[in-house]
Formats: C-alpha cells, structure tokens, sequence
C-alpha cells in the first residue's frame, strides 16, 4: 500500500492511493481520491504531503491542506480492519 500526491490542476493536489504485492510493481487508483476535500476548510482545495503512521490497530495519515501546508495540518485515522474492504 502507498499513498502519494498527484497534481490535478495547478496549485491542487490530492492524495491518491496505490497498491502493489511486490513493491516493484505498483497499480494507481487515481479516481479514488484517499480523502475528499472539504468545502470551505482548510484543505478545500489541496492535500499535500502525506505521512502513515502505524498505530497498532489504526493508521493515522498526517497530511497539509491548501498552500503547501500554510493553512495548517489534517489527521485522517483508520481502522485496518476496514482497510481490505475500503479499496480494490
């Protein structure tokens, strides 16, 4: 599993998620964007910079919003239980 950024006009990116059973090969889901962005907020048009984190039974994704990070810092959680099911 991976999760990265790509750029989907300028100055808007979005973190996208990819899959791979060998770590050589990797299949992107690009029109599964990992979180939607929020109307009005601080990552209304942009999500860079992301970072998982293993918490044990959760992975905690840190990621910046608009501007590169200059209005702030979000954290996603997820249960791994629902990793399996959330994805193809």
């Amino acid at each position: 599993m991976w999760f990265g950024v790509y750029d989907m006009a300028p100055g808007s990116y979005r973190i996208e998620y990819a899959r791979s059973t060998d770590g050589v090969k990797w299949t992107r889901f690009p029109d599964q964007p990992v979180l939607p962005l929020t109307p009005g907020g601080f990552d209304s048009t942009s999500q860079t910079y992301a970072s998982v984190i293993d918490m044990g039974e959760e992975l905690w994704l840190f990621y910046t919003g608009d501007g590169l990070g200059t209005t702030g810092i979000g954290l996603a959680t997820l249960d791994k239980d629902e990793l399996l099911s959330a994805r193809p």
